[in-house]
Parts: C-alpha cells; structure tokens; sequence
C-alpha cells in the first residue's frame, strides 16, 4: 500500500528520476566512472595552500538527548523497533519508488505493437552504512555529513525486436548498474538554527557486461529504451525539479551510527538551543582586520603576464563563517594598496576547534569568473594567529608538451597576491 509522501519520499522520488532523465540511462559505458567529491573524516588533513580545502568547522557530535532515523526509512519505507522520530508512519522507500517505476515501465513494454521491447528487473547490490564525511570546498567553508551509498543494478532481459509481423528474440540480456549516494546535512548548524537536509546524489549508469550483438544492444539500449524512459518520467513528473529538501527536524549537532547486524544503522542529531539569547562580550570574540594587498609578479613559462597586465579583481573572505566581499582597486604587478574594509568579527574557537580565514579572488565576467583561493588555519597553540599575519593566493596556468623530454603538460602555481591582516583577540579574550 502506498502511503502519503514525506519530503524523504519525494527527495527519493527525485533522485531515482534525476538519474534517469539527466543520464542515458541504459547506455553503454566501458565502466564506472564516477567520481567523489567527498572524501572520509578521518582521511582529514590541514593544509594550508591554494592546492589544497579547509578543514571542515562543524557540525558537532549529537549530545544527550538526541534524535534518531533509521537507514532502513529511507531504504525500504518501514520503521523497524521503537524510533525518537515523531509520529511515525509507513512510508515509501528508495525500494518501493524504484520497485513501482519498472512495474510501470513492464506494463507499458507488454504493450508495445512494434519496435522494440523487453523486461526489466532490479535489486539492490549494495547498501553501504552510513559514515561521516566532509565537504571539499577549496573557497567556503567546509562541513561534516552523513553519506549512505547505494549500488542498484537493473537487469535488462527477453530483448525482442518486433520483425515481419512477430516478435523475434535477439537472445541476450544486459545489466546495468547505478550508484546513488544519500547525504544528509545540518544545514546553518553554527546559526543555533540549523535544519536537516537531505541531498541525492545519482551517478550515471553503466552497462556492465557488454557481450556480442552489439548493434542490437546499441540500437535498443541507447535509442528506443532510453527515450522511452526520459519521456515516461517527464510526462508523470512534471513538478519535480530538485533533489533535495529540508526536513522539519532542527538540528544543531549530527552523526551517524553503524550496527548492520541488528538493522540499527543511523542517523543521529540534536538541538538544543539556548534558553537565552547569547550575547556577544570582548571574553570570547576575534577580529580579523584586511590591512593591504600587494599584487606579485606571475608570469608563465613564456614570462607572459598572468592573468592580465591590468586587474580589478573582486576578494570575497571568509572568516569562519563570517563573510566579506570588496571590490579592489585596478593593480599592476608589484603594487601594493591599503584597505579599508570592514573588520570581520567572530566567535572565539574552543581550543579544540580552528579559525580558517579564507580568500578568494575573482576576474572575468560573472558567468565565468577565473577564481584563486586560499587559506590559513589557526590553533589555540598559537593564540589563533594573533598577530600580523600574511595570505599568499596563487594563480595557475599549464605547461607546454616538451617534445625533447617527453614531459606532458602539467598545471603549475605561482604565488600571485599578497594579503596581510591582523588577528585580534580582544580585551578579555587577549590573554
């Protein structure tokens, strides 16, 4: 029986078609190339360079109490075992979505009177626990998120091809596979007024086993299958433009938890807001004060100028999550400029957190801007930076094959801006 949809049930819904409509989804590939923009928690580094990606700030772990949604929701639309989640009911799952669209697709394939037609099945090959992991971002701050990772595999078989008035079996079948990964975010954790967001994050699939008859495969699986699919899912669809929503759960904190013995597979977070309104005192704010920038010399390999002899470019800055945007004054390389922005404020880090000032510089039209980025990141083992500090941002260009070596092309930095700013920690937190 199906059920009302939850804004779950609707990101699955989303997610499954986007896949479809965006990729050619029965076509052939020589493989899976999918590729992650996300790497592990755990695999985190510090890096301070512009080849490098802030560490991310946050969110925190769920503190006591805390509230739960369990993998098997989203996976098969039921709630096994008491849940923290309000009001629970059934639900359709990534299962029942995907289980109802090849019924469809079945049902109008039986019809067919001409062309071609076949059957389609499907399971999951691969459900993956939920871990956490973090963003990737080289110019914004960077955050912690669930990942659950789903491997689908459809298989495509009794492929008939409709000749002289019967219906001919061409004898083959194929399968196709479809990664898809669900991310769930706190979305505006360090406001105090974060929301869960979920995201979809549909690869493109791929055949797998490509064997003979390959015409045969290509005609139908590219062209008649394909097509069929992409216009079946636009006419049932039609409002369904995103694959992503916000739930109605706040959250401040978020986590996951992995028991796949006992189907306890988790998401977890927390809120727990603040009785009284926070109000900021000199005990636990830094200041971040852009004093100058200086424009260096780069030059390619060729000693031509990077990026133009004359730039105007625009700096945005983030301070934690404290953000700034300032138009520079036109610079020629070796020139230097005093500026006067405004002071970018933020709430001091616990000692076990950081404070990442970010800077990115941007030319070119806004539809496509060339932008450069780095960043520093302080500890409280050096009073978070306080003090003058300096930012080197580097442009990049690519080398030319060097026939006489053998040596390809490759992208090369070289340092391009100078920023110099100056930390504070202010009367009270100054110690």
């Amino acid at each position: 029986m199906y059920i009302k949809f939850s804004i779950i049930n609707r990101l699955l819904v989303t997610l499954v078609v986007t896949s479809l409509l965006l990729f050619p989804t029965f076509g052939v590939s020589a493989g899976n190339n999918t590729t992650n923009t996300t790497i592990p928690a755990k695999e985190m580094n510090i890096l301070s360079s512009s080849q490098g990606v802030p560490p991310p700030l946050g969110p925190p772990a769920p503190q006591f109490p805390f509230k739960e949604l369990r993998i098997t929701r989203l996976t098969f639309g039921s709630v096994i075992g008491p849940t923290d989640v309000e009001n629970p009911q059934e639900e359709i799952g990534l299962e029942d979505i995907i289980q109802k669209i090849v019924d469809d697709l079945n049902a109008e394939q039986a019809k067919a009177t001409s062309g071609v037609r076949a059957k389609v099945s499907w399971s999951f090959q691969y459900i993956g626990s939920p871990s956490m992991w973090r963003t990737e971002y080289s110019n914004r701050p960077n955050e912690h998120f669930v990942r659950i990772p789903y491997m689908i595999d459809y298989h495509v078989y009794d492929i008939q091809i409709y000749i002289g008035g019967v219906w001919v079996d061409v004898g083959l079948e194929r399968h196709i596979k479809q990664s898809i990964d669900i991310e769930v975010f706190c979305s505006q954790w360090h406001t105090g007024r974060g929301r869960l967001k979920v995201v979809g994050r549909p690869d493109q699939p791929y055949l797998s086993d490509p064997g003979t008859l390959e015409d045969v495969v290509d005609f139908f699986l590219n062209g008649y299958l394909s097509d069929y699919i992409d216009s079946l899912l636009r006419k049932r669809l039609p409002s369904l433009h995103s694959s992503s929503g916000d739930l109605p759960e706040a959250c401040d904190a978020l986590g996951s938890y992995n028991d796949s013995r006992d189907m306890l597979d988790l998401i977890s977070w927390s809120y727990h807001p603040r009785s009284v309104p926070q109000i900021p005192t000199a005990y636990d704010q830094i200041s971040v004060i852009l004093t100058s920038i200086k424009r260096l010399v780069a030059h390619d390999q060729g000693q031509t100028v990077l990026y133009d002899v004359m730039e105007a470019p625009d700096l945005t800055m983030y301070v934690n999550h404290r953000f700034a945007s300032i138009q520079l004054p036109r610079l020629l390389e070796g020139q230097q400029v005093s500026l006067n922005v405004p002071i970018l404020m933020t709430k001091r880090p616990a000692d076990t957190e950081f404070l990442v000032v970010i800077a990115n510089v941007m030319l070119g039209s806004p539809g496509s801007p060339l932008e450069d980025s780095a960043f520093r990141v302080f500890t409280s083992s050096t009073d978070f930076g306080k003090g003058t500090q300096t930012l080197i941002i580097q442009k990049s260009y690519w080398t030319k094959f060097d026939p006489r070596t053998g040596v390809k092309p490759y992208e090369r930095f070289v340092d391009a801006y100078e920023l110099t700013f100056q930390v504070k920690l202010l009367e009270g937190a100054d110690h």
